[in-house]
């Protein structure tokens, strides 16, 4: 009888040996957050050292500035321009707007008809210029400007000792470089009058001015009187309007005292 109860007490004390034996086994700490995070910092900065790199070191700063294509224009005034844009914006080549640059050059300069600004890195603009040629003079007041073929303002000049058409604006309208003061087709028919008038009818134009508007020009010719156009119909065909009423002249032995007025198609008059 109490051997069992030995005997249980023993399977017991076994039983509860057992169990203080056992050991606790713990899950490893997980590390792949610290890691994540370390790269992400190493990234950054990378990131951050190119980016200061190209955009804020020297390394990419802009400091040579070649201008080519210009005649009437000073190469180094367009260079200091294009330097003053730099130096009070952007100074770096990857963040200077060509485009900015290019609308205030145009704006600065009524002699430019067209520009390109190309980046050289890492430290160059390479500038373009195409001017505007003279084709006209246009006088005003004591001024004298030069007009391109669209009729646009390119640049003042101190005399008209130049072979090209002069006219005079009767009115002394103030004129601003770089403004289009007259139509292309106006251009056109001022220098028509200028170089075929004299060889298809004999007269030759000593002046020329617009009395109120461009849509008329008159022409002082050496004759003493003036011819009256209208510069919305074509030079040609006043000129050859023209070359039947001095025909019709001479047949009557006349001549006219004071004009010659050819600004209503196939009628003429004259005093």
């Amino acid at each position: 009888m109490f051997g069992r109860r030995r005997y249980k007490i023993a399977r017991r004390r076994g039983s509860l040996s057992r169990n203080t034996n056992m050991r606790t086994i713990r899950a490893p700490k997980d590390t792949k957050p610290l890691k994540t995070l370390f790269k992400a910092l190493v990234l950054s900065g990378a990131l951050a050292s190119l980016i200061y790199y190209f955009l804020f070191s020297s390394a990419y700063q802009i400091n040579s500035i070649t201008v080519t294509g210009t005649k009437s224009l000073s190469n180094n005034k367009v260079k200091e321009t294009v330097k003053n844009i730099t130096e009070k914006g952007v100074n770096n080549i990857w963040l200077f707007s060509a485009r900015s640059a290019r609308k205030q050059l145009l704006k600065t300069y009524g002699e430019i008809k067209t520009l390109e600004i190309k980046k050289k890195p890492p430290h160059g603009l390479d500038v373009k210029i195409v001017e505007r040629t003279a084709s006209i003079v246009w006088l005003t007041g004591e001024k004298r400007y030069f007009l391109d073929v669209d009729g646009v303002a390119t640049a003042e000049i101190s005399s008209d000792s130049t072979a090209l058409a002069a006219v005079s604006d009767s009115a002394n309208l103030p004129v601003k470089v770089g403004d289009k003061i007259v139509s292309k087709s106006f251009i056109t028919f001022a220098n028509a009058i200028k170089y075929d008038l004299k060889p298809k009818t004999g007269l030759e134009p000593k002046s020329m001015s617009v009395p109120e508007t461009i849509s008329e020009l008159y022409v002082a010719t050496d004759k003493g009187y003036t011819l009256k156009f209208d510069t919305a119909r074509q030079a040609g065909q006043q000129i050859d309007q023209l070359k039947k009423v001095l025909a019709q002249l001479n047949k009557e032995q006349a001549a006219p005292r004071e004009y010659i007025d050819l600004r209503i198609e196939n009628k003429s008059f004259y005093k």
